[in-house]
């Protein structure tokens, strides 16, 4: 089964993103900082991560810096500001935020068949 860690500071959404991904069979775990996250990649690595870029105790680009030095894991970033450079920040794709349910899903979907 695909997993997916979801990792965002905003509990809100969280877990809406946690509730969709499980209604549409994925296996969900979430974070809620990424040092937090590391940690959970660290000990059970999901099939992809998808994380907001502005959080406390380690923000998402340095959390997407640090797993794409030690593995593969897929990454989608998403944020309210402006969207950065994502591929050289280690990221498969970045999405804004607001999105809306279908654009997430789409993604989701591309970034998991790239990944085979």
């Amino acid at each position: 089964m695909t997993t997916i860690l979801v990792v965002d500071d905003e509990e809100p959404v969280v877990n809406l993103l946690a509730d969709v991904f499980e209604e549409q069979g994925y296996t969900v775990r979430v974070a809620y900082n990424g040092r937090t996250a590391l940690e959970i990649v660290r000990e059970n690595p999901p099939d992809l991560v998808v994380s907001d870029i502005m959080m406390p105790f380690m923000d998402g680009v340095t959390f997407c810096r640090i797993l794409q030095a030690e593995s593969d894991i897929p990454v989608i970033l998403m944020s309210a500001a402006p969207q950065p450079n994502f591929a050289s920040i280690g990221a498969r794709a970045f999405i804004p935020k607001p999105f809306t349910l279908d654009q997430m899903d789409t993604l989701v979907g591309q970034v998991l068949a790239e990944r085979g």
